[in-house]
């Protein structure tokens, strides 16, 4: 979207062309992944679609909601940086409202941090579920993880692997990103969770010893790049797949560059 000429955005939103909405987070992810990860794996699942589809990607929301200790370590590691969720909500909320003032009217919001699922949620509901007609438009609001079914992880995953919050930094992160951006992951430097205590609660101020001291919340020693492309390939297959159905498209190619 961000490369287009106003002339040919416009063309394309009139076309009925959906936009791609990637949003991340800025957190740690252990010695050997970005602080990125969260952002940029959903940006390059946008891109791979986007190559078989005439579908726009918006530039990626980075900063988003702080990390949590429990799912992503917190903000007491160096680089984590967030804000609240509600500044989220009025964020995303704010560009779907001059998006739909553009005349956009299909959204496909892809999202790569877990605490960010609700916030994300209630902003599109308050731009675009105030008119149960869809006058306002239509999005899908798609967790990757979620498109990982529990046949999927029997096939893929270790048997072990734990629920998706306890795999920050771990198997599935650190396998996706050396099928998607093998460049910026440091293998050599990849390791296991180190002792921590797991709750079950929220504790405020969190404990030190609530997340592991190297910010790896499973095991990261454990991943795959063939498991990795595996789940690139269906993640692809499946996110084109819902906006086929779900906007009544077929595959193009996609929009010019310039207008």
């Amino acid at each position: 979207m961000d490369e287009l000429t106003w002339p040919a955005f416009a063309e394309a939103m009139e076309s009925g062309v959906p936009i791609m909405m990637p949003i991340g987070s800025i957190e740690q992810h252990g010695p050997h992944l970005p602080l990125a990860t969260d952002a940029i794996i959903p940006h390059e699942l946008a891109k791979r679609v986007a190559a078989g589809q005439r579908v726009l990607i918006a530039p990626p929301q980075y900063f988003a909601t702080y990390s949590r200790p429990r799912t992503g370590g917190g903000r007491r590691f160096p680089g984590s940086v967030g804000f609240p969720g509600s500044v989220l909500t009025s964020v995303i909320a704010g560009v779907l409202e001059e998006l739909v003032r553009d005349g956009a009217r299909r959204f496909v919001v892809l999202n790569g941090h877990l605490e960010n699922s609700t916030y994300v949620y209630d902003a599109v509901e308050s731009v675009l579920g105030i008119d149960p007609a869809g006058s306002m438009g239509k999005a899908l609001l798609i967790n990757w993880w979620e498109l990982v079914t529990p046949e999927d992880k029997e096939d893929l995953f270790p048997r072990e692997h734990p629920a998706w919050g306890g795999d920050h930094a771990s198997f599935a992160e650190t396998s996706l990103m050396l099928a998607l951006r093998p460049d910026l992951v440091l293998m050599d430097r990849a390791a296991d969770a180190t002792p921590f205590r797991p709750l079950r609660i929220d504790i405020l101020p969190p404990p030190r010893d609530a997340a592991p001291e190297n910010g790896i919340l499973w095991r990261a020693t454990l991943a795959d790049l063939e498991v990795g492309k595996r789940l690139v390939q269906l993640l692809e297959a499946r996110i084109g797949r819902a906006i086929i159905d779900e906007f009544g498209l077929e595959a193009a190619p996609r929009p010019a560059r310039s207008g």
